[in-house]
């Protein structure tokens, strides 16, 4: 169950028939047009960090308690997940290597992070990898009774080795961040993050992005990481 719990851990992102949100189809540039701009506008960030509340529900786990914590991420393919409550826990790349650690546990789990270039997984599709107007197919996400004025968006990825089955994104058309991810699994399962408080570019530096394992902390060994 562990091992399972860890693949859905770093999953993010909101299903076409589950948005939170609304759209002016009306106010909506063209589809690739979006892609194009919010490729642009990321393409502009070095780093940023952000709040989060994330979510499981379907799939092989059902339903989950929401989870509180901090997200970091940093070019080329940085990430760190900072769970707070209500268990303490980190999953931090450093682009080369995953550690996943229970703190209330004492253990740790290293893997090696994915090498292929592109957006596998949800976590380097944050930190850079990939291209949205080359590697998706993409459309507006259908929405009905929800409040104004987010973009939802679908993306389906082209590669076949990609690790969910669709992306989708909920846009604030004021500044382009995304405030909402969420992907299905190839289970059914819905994995889901909104994000609040975001910094841009504050200069996170590569040593964040490493764990030293306390000699007190078993260790053991996973495949490559994939989540």
């Amino acid at each position: 169950m562990r091992r399972l719990l860890i693949g859905f851990a770093v999953c993010f992102l909101l299903t076409s028939n589950s948005p939170l949100v609304g759209q002016h189809r009306d106010e909506r540039p063209p589809i690739r047009e979006l892609l194009s701009l919010l490729q642009q506008h990321y393409a502009t960030l070095e780093d940023f960090s952000a709040t989060f509340e994330h979510s499981y529900s379907g799939g092989l786990l059902q339903a989950s308690q929401p989870e509180f914590g901090i997200v970091s991420i940093k070019k080329p393919r940085r990430w760190r997940f900072d769970y707070e409550t209500p268990e303490r826990k980190i999953f931090v790349s450093d682009g080369r290597t995953v550690h996943s650690v229970f703190l209330e546990d004492r253990q740790v789990i290293i893997s090696d992070a994915p090498t292929e270039r592109g957006a596998s997984t949800p976590a380097l599709f944050l930190a850079g990898e990939g291209d949205l107007t080359t590697d998706f197919t993409a459309d507006y996400a259908l929405t009905i009774n929800v409040p104004t004025p987010h973009w939802v968006v679908h993306l389906q990825p082209i590669r076949a080795d990609a690790d969910y089955e669709y992306l989708t994104l909920t846009i604030d058309p004021e500044n382009l961040e995304i405030r909402q991810m969420a992907t299905t699994d190839f289970q059914g399962g819905l994995s889901t993050y909104t994000f609040t408080k975001f910094k841009i570019n504050i200069n996170l530096t590569d040593n964040f992005f490493t764990f030293d394992v306390p000699r007190n902390f078993e260790v053991f060994r996973d495949d490559v990481f994939t989540r």
